[in-house]
């Protein structure tokens, strides 16, 4: 009993201590602002960043939070999800555009509870539009941009900004610098750098709460999954990933061995998590089809019928995979015509490469009808026959099947006969 009660005051004196240590550590950061970077597409990332940097901050006691913006604009999703952290923080969020803030990145500066840009910096462009693969085209409905234009409208007013203005950015496009925005009312005021920033909004009082003078900044660190969700929220390459993944799985289902379908499939996912949004089932099941049609080309005297039907169908699921439309998308021309451009790119390219294969399958199927008999050829496992797998003859490619027993990758084996486009083989003796 004496044992356990000298054990619980020095785990209770374990806890003190360190409960002493971490109130200092929060009374240590009343002169401290967290600064949270927002350098990329407005996407789950950022979300992420943004969601957990103000968590961290009101955990620890910061005096406030700076987002620094730097953005084409991103997911509206993720915008709203954004401004509406910002503004369940009893903490002062500052935003501060040191280079550009467009589309959704705007809005986001408009959310914040003070809104700050560098000499020379542009804000505006946020007027939604929709994706094709001919390019972007502005929403014209009605619905959609008074909706949105409202929004903007509604965030500037709150902050006491000029709500006319900022209504213009989605209705009319309108693109502002820091010295218009400033004469205009849309910001709070302009500040050279993040020290002239911190010198400003020293003393001042933002949401009942008077910021102390000669705030500290300290960098928020993202986690390594913060990081990497950032990484792929590049609708570049999200769409490398997605391409890629698509065209590995093809080339692996018609190869020996797993590594292109597992290669695939992971390119696929991270790709599809990339873009951030929920799984078309329907574009799924044509993904499916399209990859069947081009697998059953490869094995059917069809004239190219087949196979040019499965690019098409996958041409198609591709199209329904990309969100079009309002609410999942909120961005600026500029990074739309990028995304466009590296997917027109990669899809040439992976389609060349696609093409030049089913014309050495085709060719190869047709020089194979030339033969008169295979049967007592010699040929090489390449895979563990077991009992099926692919084998090499005359430089080609072959699927196999063992007549008796497993067959090791490595062994020579003698092909009885051809069934269809598979031979019968057995092991060498």
């Amino acid at each position: 009993m004496k044992r356990i009660l000298i054990l619980s005051l020095f785990l209770f004196l374990i806890f003190l201590s360190l409960f002493s240590q971490s109130s200092s550590a929060i009374r240590d950061n009343d002169d401290k602002v967290l600064l949270i970077e927002i350098d990329g597409p407005i996407m789950g990332g950022s979300l992420e960043k943004v969601d957990k940097g103000i968590e961290k901050a009101e955990r620890e006691g910061f005096s406030a939070v700076i987002l620094t913006i730097n953005t084409n604009g991103g997911r509206v999703d993720s915008l709203f999800s954004m401004v509406e952290r910002i503004e369940r923080s009893d903490l002062p969020i500052i935003g501060f555009v040191d280079g550009r803030a467009f589309s959704a990145g705007a809005i986001l500066l408009e959310g914040c509870d003070v809104a700050c840009m560098a000499p020379h910096s542009v804000i505006g462009s946020a007027h939604p539009v929709s994706i094709s693969f001919s390019g972007s085209q502005p929403i014209e409905d009605e619905k959609t941009v008074n909706a949105l234009a409202k929004y903007a409208e509604s965030k500037a007013l709150a902050h006491g900004r000029n709500g006319d203005v900022v209504k213009r950015f989605v209705t009319e496009n309108l693109d502002l610098t820091s010295e218009e925005a400033m004469e205009l009312g849309v910001i709070d005021f302009i500040a050279e750098d993040l020290e002239d920033l911190l010198d400003k909004v020293g003393g001042s009082e933002v949401k009942g709460k008077v910021l102390p003078e000669g705030l500290i900044k300290e960098e928020y660190n993202a986690s390594f999954v913060t990081d990497i969700l950032d990484i792929l929220g590049d609708p570049t390459i999200a769409s490398i990933l997605l391409l890629v993944g698509v065209y590995a799985l093809i080339f692996g289902l018609v190869s020996p061995g797993y590594g292109a379908e597992i290669v695939g499939s992971v390119c696929l996912i991270v790709g599809l998590i990339g873009f951030g949004f929920d799984i078309n089932y329907l574009a799924l099941v044509l993904l499916a089809i399209g990859a069947i049609l081009i697998i059953l080309e490869l094995f059917t005297p069809s004239f190219g019928v087949l196979g040019i039907s499965g690019i098409i169908t996958m041409a198609l699921a591709g199209i329904f995979l990309i969100p079009l439309n309002y609410p999942d998308w909120y961005v600026s021309g500029a990074m739309i015509n990028e995304m466009i451009s590296s997917i027109v790119a990669v899809s040439l390219i992976l389609g060349c490469f696609l093409i030049f294969a089913l014309y050495k399958v085709i060719k190869a199927r047709n020089k194979r009808a030339v033969f008169s008999t295979i049967e007592g050829e010699e040929a090489d496992a390449i895979d563990d026959l077991n009992p099926t797998g692919f084998v090499m003859y005359d430089g080609e490619y072959w699927r196999a099947r063992s007549k008796k027993g497993e067959i090791k990758k490595g062994e020579k084996v003698i092909i009885i006969k051809k069934d269809g486009a598979e031979l019968i083989v057995e092991r060498k003796i």
